[in-house]
């Protein structure tokens, strides 16, 4: 997650509350970070109430991408302390996708949080959809950074169910975006979920995570947005270093 301009709609990004400002928070300045438009509003209000309550006593700011909120969301939000952020598209994607599937601006805004959002030593995404049960979580993702730059969550757990619909659903986009080795790779090589993830500002994982993702785009001349194919084949590919949480860290109802 072409630089883009974007609209920022308040200067300060702590949780109400919190009395420090981005400029005075100690380090590890720390946000918390996801992304919605309307059809997630429910789902995104009730994500900002539980993550606010955990950022706040740490000082962490959070923000939320805005893909086309209602007021009455942006409103909540606001009342909150969250600071909302227009993206525009971070990649050159088709023009199809740009009309009729906006929402993807939530992927290729990810490995461009830092351009967003400068200031911070560490960024925490947590998809809008996650239920934030523990704040130990947020913990652990933060504390696993330091020594590995990146923190995310691989998809194994002896719950978990792969069917051959979700393993050709992985090797399809890899094949599309990386080619035959990529494809097969991807059926043995951890695979890890990226709705969940903590990056530092100074890790490697960015600039190899847009190059990838800018590999794929281009490769499906723009039709195919898939931030979670691109960062696997980054890690793998190019031997980054991460730090493997938890499945209870970014536990997947669908996969039990």
């Amino acid at each position: 997650m072409r630089r883009t301009s974007h609209h920022q709609d308040d200067q300060r990004a702590t949780c109400a509350g919190a009395s420090m400002s981005v400029t005075e928070r100690a380090t590890p300045r720390v946000v918390i970070v996801t992304g919605a438009d309307e059809a997630f509003g429910f789902r995104v209000r009730g994500w900002a109430t539980e993550v606010c309550a955990a950022a706040r006593p740490r000082n962490y700011a959070v923000a939320c991408f805005d893909l086309g909120l209602s007021e009455q969301t942006r409103e909540a939000l606001r009342s909150l302390g969250v600071l909302l952020i227009e993206p525009g598209w971070d990649f050159d994607v088709a023009d199809s996708v740009r009309t009729n599937e906006a929402y993807l601006r939530v992927l290729t805004v990810r490995p461009h949080l830092r351009d967003h959002l400068p200031g911070y030593d560490v960024f925490l995404w947590i998809d809008a959809d996650v239920h934030v049960q523990h704040a130990v979580a947020i913990d652990w993702f933060v504390d696993a950074v330091r020594d590995s730059g990146m923190a995310l969550v691989p998809q194994v757990h002896h719950s978990y169910r792969h069917s051959e619909q979700t393993m050709n659903w992985r090797a399809q986009r890899m094949f599309r975006y990386f080619g035959a080795a990529s494809a097969q790779r991807t059926l043995w090589e951890t695979y890890y979920n990226a709705g969940v993830f903590a990056l530092s500002a100074d890790a490697p994982h960015w600039d190899a995570w847009k190059a990838r993702f800018a590999t794929g785009i281009a490769a499906t001349q723009g039709d195919l947005v898939c931030d979670q194919s691109a960062l696997n084949e980054a890690i793998h590919a190019d031997k980054l270093i991460v730090a493997p949480l938890p499945a209870i860290c970014n536990w997947l109802c669908h996969l039990s």
